[in-house]
């Protein structure tokens, strides 16, 4: 219901996704922020929506679906953007579920690794060119050995800056993105994620 809800309202809203995971009680969504500064409040509004009507109706219940209004961390390019998508493909693997993102058949591992022909949600080549890779195929066998790696060398703890955070990136991102928003920025007072974590 949800995936299928993502493919419309993605192309409806033109608000490129890069990955996403759907889990049994909420959904992470990588995109790409396009122009139009509505369209991704617009998008999680009408998915939203669609989503609690369908489950509420399946199951006759009434009232508020979800807990709280999603929340935007805005991920620089390049590694963060990279690691962040690492960070949902191995959510269901924190949770206990599968061994493998390839085991779990709602996220956007499988169009990263093996490109889909129909009914694509990842916009493989905007995801490559924003990794800073030549191309979709050598992003995806990077990213499919780099996911690999993680896995395999257990390094997948759970790091909230992801999902907390206003901006993860460099401190001259954190710092722009902060300043965009209207924070002020007192010296020494932001991180670069790369201080904190491996």
């Amino acid at each position: 219901m949800m995936v299928d809800a993502l493919f419309v309202y993605q192309d409806r809203y033109q608000v490129p996704v890069l990955n996403y995971m759907v889990t049994s009680n909420h959904i992470h969504l990588l995109v790409l922020c396009p122009d139009d500064a509505t369209a991704i409040p617009g998008m999680m509004r009408s998915l939203s929506s669609k989503v609690a009507a369908s489950y509420n109706k399946q199951t006759g219940r009434q009232g508020s679906f979800w807990e709280r209004r999603y929340h935007a961390t805005a991920v620089e390019s390049g590694d963060h953007l990279v690691r962040c998508s690492l960070y949902l493909d191995t959510n269901m693997i924190r949770a206990g579920v599968v061994k493998h993102p390839s085991d779990w058949k709602h996220c956007g591992y499988h169009e990263i690794v093996k490109s889909k022909q129909r009914y694509k949600i990842v916009n493989l080549s905007a995801f490559a060119r924003l990794a800073g890779m030549p191309d979709e195929s050598s992003f995806s066998q990077a990213y499919s050995a780099r996911l690999d790696n993680l896995i395999a060398t257990d390094a997948l703890c759970r790091e909230a800056v992801w999902t907390t955070d206003l901006a993860v990136g460099s401190r001259e991102f954190v710092d722009r993105v902060r300043r965009q928003c209207g924070y002020s920025i007192r010296p020494g007072e932001s991180k670069d994620v790369r201080e904190v974590h491996v």
